[in-house]
């Protein structure tokens, strides 16, 4: 898929957006604590450890505001694991919707 997107004449532009989008709302952490404390609805976190375009660390940050979220971490996967391990993704949110995790797992 990578190989691919490379031919792609508006990837590159598409993930330089994404990434100045992402910063932005790190510069605005104050705000959007205040978001993430007012969401009411049950959160489960997807994060690979090879993401390039969110940082790790700012994930785990997220989940840290809310115990009652779920971080769940891929190793080796990069910002699409619904893309790149597919069974694995749906493994996860199954089992998650049928039990929350509530508690940050590194898988």
């Amino acid at each position: 898929m990578a190989r691919e997107r490379q031919s792609m004449p508006w990837a590159q532009t598409a993930f330089l957006e994404a990434a100045r989008s992402i910063m932005a709302v790190l510069a605005r952490r104050r705000q959007m604590n205040a978001l993430i404390a007012e969401i009411e609805a049950p959160t489960l976190i997807v994060q690979g450890t090879e993401d390039r375009l969110v940082p790790l660390a700012a994930s785990r940050a997220t989940a840290a505001l809310r115990r009652d979220w779920s971080l769940a971490v891929f190793e080796g996967v990069g910002h699409v694991p619904q893309l790149e391990v597919p069974e694995r993704f749906v493994e996860t949110v199954g089992g998650w919707r049928v039990s929350p995790i509530h508690l940050i797992r590194v898988s």
